[in-house]
């Protein structure tokens, strides 16, 4: 049989104590079984000399140092980290971009409705400010159609 490293010895005694029937031990008992495997577990078996592993910072089960270690998990108690505080930057960054895109969007769709309704007559009318409705000279349109043009080129690609 393969001889395993102290790394996967490591590995395995970790992932040992994340497990719940380790959580609430005082001890973590580590033997060597007949194929020299290491082994973690919390009952000692019968067969094998065993050492004691003492492990420090577990909160047992039902104590008040796991409602302090879950409390201190509570995200509205905890401190944002430098990252977490970047990633919810970006995210509004993008949220902004995206209104400011869509507003972008219906000038742009209402400057190309104008261009739309003026650029193909030659009589063109509209509402002035006291109500009266007006011609467009000729001048005016094709003024207003090349700054709509210029408009719809430079900004709406």
């Amino acid at each position: 049989m393969k001889q395993y490293s102290k790394g996967f010895a490591v590995l395995l005694f970790a992932v040992l104590l994340a497990t719940p029937t380790l959580a609430g031990a005082d001890k973590v008992y580590r033997w060597t079984d007949e194929n020299g495997v290491q082994h973690f577990g919390d009952m000692p078996p019968a067969h094998a000399d065993v050492e004691v592993l003492e492990v420090e910072g577990i909160p047992k089960i039902g104590s008040d140092s796991l409602a302090h270690a879950q409390d201190a998990q509570d995200p509205a108690t905890v401190e944002p980290t430098a990252a977490a505080k970047r990633r919810q930057e970006i995210a509004d960054n993008r949220k902004e971009r995206r209104a400011a895109g869509i507003e972008m969007q219906r000038i742009c769709d209402q400057a190309q409705q104008q261009l739309e309704n003026i650029e193909p007559h030659r009589r063109v009318y509209y509402t002035d400010e006291i109500g009266e409705t007006v011609r467009m000279d000729d001048e005016e349109r094709v003024g207003t159609v090349a700054r709509l043009k210029k408009f719809l080129d430079s900004n709406c690609g």
